[in-house]
């Protein structure tokens, strides 16, 4: 992922975020708007981390990435802070990079 889209990504989100404040100030909406707004979140984040995961260049890779979300998983199922969250996902990338058993 470039900067490029990173950067769209943020201004996206915070043009959705204006126009949800501004422009449907004071409407009711619907239950099934509501519900599908409140679920693209994480369904944008979950596909954005499957991207990074699992893509290098153009090709499906497995590597050392994966041991590590699967570890960030089981912390969050835990309900760990995410500070440890992300401790536990870098720790566990960076021991299965460096016993060579993913690289």
């Amino acid at each position: 992922m470039t900067w490029t889209v990173v950067v769209v990504l943020a201004l996206g989100t915070y043009a959705f975020r204006w126009i949800g404040v501004t422009v449907l100030a004071g409407r009711d909406i619907s239950s099934q708007v509501e519900e599908v707004l409140r679920l693209l979140p994480p369904a944008i984040i979950a596909g954005l981390v499957t991207t990074q995961t699992f893509a290098s260049g153009g090709d499906l890779t497995i590597d050392a990435r994966l041991p590590g979300v699967l570890a960030a998983g089981i912390a969050v199922l835990l309900r760990a802070p995410l500070i440890v969250v992300l401790l536990v996902a870098l720790l566990t990338t960076a021991l299965f990079r460096s016993t060579g058993v993913a690289t």
